[in-house]
């Protein structure tokens, strides 16, 4: 069975996240766009869980994970090293 994933049309990106994507971001930046891909994978993990998608909600636990971890970092970078 072959799914097709293909984003909808008007799933455009946010001028602010395609800017900060397109140019080098500042550190203010970093931290929210990490926090808006946590904001969406916990979105997508309630639905997969909801959905008995348990992998993919697991896959996108770890998103959420990632996300929160590195924004910490940009919050702290004289603690991002350690």
């Amino acid at each position: 069975m072959e799914i097709d994933v293909q984003p909808a049309q008007s799933s455009q990106p946010c001028p602010r996240v395609r800017q900060a994507v397109q140019q080098k971001s500042s550190v203010a930046d970093q931290c929210e766009t990490a926090r808006y891909i946590a904001t969406m994978a916990v979105e997508l993990r309630g639905l997969a869980g909801r959905a008995g998608h348990d992998m993919l909600a697991h896959l996108l636990d770890m998103v959420v994970e990632e996300a929160e971890d590195l924004r910490r970092q940009e919050e702290r970078p004289d603690q991002a090293a350690g």
